[in-house]
Formats: structure tokens, C-alpha cells, sequence
């Protein structure tokens, strides 16, 4: 009966710089792969809540499109709300785009 003896030595210098070069791989793909992620992210948001216009009775700036000429159009309405002055613009035949509050 034979017994195999195995020599256990330390790495040379090729196979340091063998080992070191395939474990580094994966650490450099993941670097690769979060500085391509952060690239594309967006700014923050300027304005956390929207500015809301008073509403109420009043004088209202409508401003639109006439249906029937397909020409810009303004007019001043008197209502009680933002959506009534609207209604009213859209009544009068005009597709409305904006409604301001006036004074």
C-alpha cells in the first residue's frame, strides 16, 4: 500500500495575480451597475403641494377657443366659482382653456 503525499505550498506571484484579477470581476460589475443606475434618476420635485387659486363669487378671465370660427377668444364672466364661470364660457360656444380670477 502506497500512500500520496500532497505538497501544500503558498501562490506564487502569477497565481496571486490570477485569483486576485477573478474575484475582482464581480466587484467591478456591481460598481459598473450602480453608477449606471444613479445616471438616470430625476431631480426632486421643486413645489411639494400645488398652489390653489382662490375660488368664490367674482370676476372670472376666461380664455379659449370659439367653436365655431376656431379663433382665440377671452372673455370676462361674472360667477360664483371658477367652474360656474366655465360652464357659462362653455355655453357660449368657446372650448376654455384657462380661468383666472380677476381682483
Amino acid at each position: 500500500m502506497m500512500i500520496a503525499s500532497v505538497a501544500i505550498a503558498c501562490p506564487g506571484p502569477c497565481e496571486i495575480v490570477l485569483l486576485l484579477g477573478i474575484l475582482s470581476i464581480p466587484a467591478i460589475i456591481l460598481l459598473l451597475m450602480r453608477a449606471g443606475s444613479r445616471r438616470g434618476t430625476p431631480p426632486p420635485p421643486t413645489a411639494a403641494f400645488p398652489v390653489i387659486e382662490p375660488d368664490g363669487p367674482g370676476t372670472y378671465r376666461v380664455a379659449g377657443v370659439d367653436k365655431a370660427t376656431r379663433a382665440d377668444r377671452t372673455m370676462m364672466v361674472e360667477a360664483e366659482s371658477r367652474a360656474n364661470a366655465q360652464v357659462k364660457a362653455e355655453l357660449d360656444g368657446i372650448v376654455v382653456t384657462a380661468v383666472t380670477k380677476q381682483g
